[in-house]
């Protein structure tokens, strides 16, 4: 299982399913359900399906146009897009864990990690029921 590192308040909005696009600076091949590690926790708090890397938004009226989609306020778009946050991870079915799951955090990690097995297998579990 792959684990996508995500920081406040973006998790959260993509929990409540107010924010569907989890913008990022490249694609990711990876498509399926995916941990959502809340960034500097230690642990994955939350799982959704990552369907799709839809192509980057390519200027700010595009940003401004998406932002139901993304949830980045309007004064935070500018340094976004500078900062090629552009391409929209397309995440569905995002849903909370019951107890968050710790994981150990590999040095270097910043856009996602790979979970190990122990890790994958707690949060099976947990879904399941």
């Amino acid at each position: 299982m792959k684990g996508s590192i995500i920081d406040e308040p973006w998790i959260t909005l993509i929990l409540k399913g107010e924010k569907i696009w989890e913008m990022r600076i490249g694609t990711w091949k990876h498509r399926g359900l995916i941990g959502l590690i809340r960034k500097k926790s230690g642990h994955v708090v939350r799982v959704a399906e990552l369907t799709d890397n839809r192509p980057p938004l390519t200027n700010l009226v595009a940003y401004a146009e998406a932002e139901n989609f993304h949830r980045i306020p309007s004064d935070r778009q500018g340094s976004a897009f500078a900062g090629g946050w552009t391409t929209p991870w397309v995440l569905k079915n995002a849903q909370p864990l019951r107890r968050p799951v710790p994981y150990i955090h590999p040095n270097g990690a910043v856009k996602s990690v790979n979970l190990s097995d122990d890790v994958a297998a707690q949060v099976q579990r947990q879904l399941a029921g």
